[in-house]
């Protein structure tokens, strides 16, 4: 659990085992704020454990509400210094799961970078859940 209070503002970014919050097992990622905020959330995957010959895809779930009008979400891949980047995605509510997606992702000759870019309006909430990567 990571909480941070700024001059009576509140941000709460943790795991959270609740399962009516996840779209499958267990745990989920969640985020809410009571004021303006932006984050990523990424992780890297060994050139080890790619096939430099096919290509991939990736995606991942959102769910969350009252982000704001101008709000950014998106799902991202950097793969040999080129970033792929899905389409924005807008949240409409608790259960009410998005799936962001990637296709014919490239990787020859070194690291992936998968993850999601959240900017969000001040009282913004979501769950993030089931990042995938695989061969397509």
């Amino acid at each position: 659990l990571h909480k941070a209070i700024r001059r009576q503002r509140q941000m709460c970014i943790r795991d959270r085992n609740k399962k009516d919050d996840c779209h499958s097992g267990n745990y989920t990622f969640h985020f809410w704020s009571t004021y303006k905020h932006h984050f990523k959330l990424e992780q890297t995957i060994s050139k080890k454990k790619l096939n430099k010959n096919k290509t991939y895809k990736a995606s991942v779930y959102i769910q969350g509400d009252e982000v704001g009008a101008d709000a950014e979400i998106y799902l991202y891949v950097i793969a040999d210094g080129k970033k792929y980047v899905s389409g924005m995605v807008e949240l409409d509510g608790w259960q009410d799961w998005k799936k962001l997606t990637i296709d014919n992702i490239r990787c020859k000759k070194g690291n992936v970078k998968i993850g999601i870019y959240v900017d969000h309006a001040a009282d913004g909430w979501g769950m993030i859940d089931d990042f995938y990567f695989g061969q397509e």
